[in-house]
């Protein structure tokens, strides 16, 4: 979406009532400076974000071409230390969440990959947000509530469901299977989990 879709798109999450937005860089610029990522998330922090709530960036770089470089963000967080909250890393690479949380303290670094959290939150994250959150969240509670032990039972879930991507089939499979949550069909391109 263009910056004017993303501004609308963020200000409806707020006038839904949600406390943050996690936000994708402009990914249809793959190349674009620093300074230009800082411009585009300052147009939309000013524009969509009012007082009181808050904006995340998403880095998922393998998805969006986009890196969010620490650097960036923490110049985001001291610009709009109100409004600019952290981020949300789905690189899957601890150094990468090391990095962000060094850069960023008082700001809330959450993981995107499950395995990743007992080591995360012992490194200062504020948590995380995962697909295997809607199948395994009580182990990951417990994992937040400072039992590093329950790692040692969702690292198998997850290298599961990685291996029978994609993760929304696999996760509505899941949660057919495990919780009688209706069975509906993936949205095109992806495709259903087979037997």
């Amino acid at each position: 979406p263009s910056l004017t879709e993303t501004i609308d798109f963020t200000q409806t999450a707020f006038e839904m009532g949600c406390e943050a937005a996690v936000v994708l860089p402009p990914y249809y610029f793959r190349n674009a400076s620093q300074d230009g990522l800082f411009a585009w998330f300052a147009q939309l922090i000013e524009a969509a974000v009012p007082a009181g709530k808050w904006l995340l960036g998403y880095h998922i770089p393998q998805v969006s071409g986009v890196a969010l470089p620490p650097e960036l963000l923490a110049r985001l967080a001291a610009a709009y230390p109100q409004r600019f909250g952290g981020l949300k890393d789905s690189s899957g690479d601890p150094a990468q969440a090391a990095a962000y949380i060094d850069a960023l303290p008082g700001s809330a670094v959450l993981v995107g990959n499950d395995q990743l959290l007992a080591g995360a939150m012992q490194g200062g994250a504020a948590g995380a947000i995962t697909a295997g959150a809607n199948l395994w969240s009580p182990l990951l509670r417990q994992i937040y509530d400072g039992d590093a032990a329950a790692q040692d039972e969702v690292d198998p879930l997850r290298s599961a469901m990685d291996a029978h991507p994609p993760a929304p089939a696999f996760l509505k499979a899941m949660l057919y299977h495990f919780h009688d949550l209706e069975l509906g069909p993936v949205r095109a391109p992806l495709r259903d989990l087979d037997a």
